[in-house]
């Protein structure tokens, strides 16, 4: 089973102590922080897959905080906690944070754990639609390339009745042809390496 690291972030330390409780028997690894800026802080030191924030804390409010976690930490899963949200904290929540839920206090147990769940799935989702786009991106520029070394390679012409029509031999020895390829590889082993760095950022 996969470790999923959960922040939780109110100003409230009983708060705080009472949703440990609440997840006491699930298998997530928790971090907590007093106000926003901490919360950030944390999520510099360490990968979150799902912040929990209260909206009503000193300073930074929590539809604030959770528009800064969009903006730098965009695959992080956002919920917000509140015990009186107005309809101005939901909107600019849901436009500014793109939050996942809202969960009211007092808040029922079993409906946080089954909504960190759904959260946490959708974390892995939106995770493997990034992967899955990275690799067409991947192979679209390994074509990009061969198109390069050999232009019409990626072109497949057909006759009246579709049938496929072999292309004329290239001028090219198999070592040439070889060496092409070995470089198309390595430049597209880069450029996927680059783009799963930027998706770990």
């Amino acid at each position: 089973m996969r470790n999923y690291n959960i922040l939780l972030v109110d100003d409230d330390p009983m708060v705080l102590k009472s949703l440990r409780r609440a997840l006491a028997e699930e298998k997530y690894t928790i971090f907590t922080a007093p106000n926003a800026i901490d919360g950030l802080e944390v999520m510099k030191r360490h990968k979150i897959h799902l912040v929990i924030s209260d909206e009503r804390m000193p300073g930074i409010h929590g539809n604030e905080f959770l528009k800064m976690v969009r903006e730098r930490f965009p695959s992080t899963i956002r919920v917000m906690l509140t015990g009186q949200a107005s309809l101005e904290s939901a909107i600019k929540a849901i436009n500014e944070g793109e939050i996942f839920r809202f969960l009211t206090k007092p808040w029922n147990s079993i409906e946080l754990i089954i909504t960190i769940q759904q959260a946490l799935e959708r974390y892995d989702l939106e995770a493997k639609n990034r992967y899955l786009l990275m690799k067409v991106n991947q192979q679209a520029a390994t074509i990009r390339m061969l198109e390069e070394q050999c232009p019409g390679i990626s072109k497949v012409k057909t006759d009246s009745e579709g049938a496929i029509i072999a292309p004329d031999p290239f001028d090219l020895t198999d070592e040439d042809l070889d060496e092409i390829i070995a470089q198309c590889e390595q430049e597209a082993e880069a450029l996927c390496k680059q783009e799963e760095e930027d998706l770990i950022e």
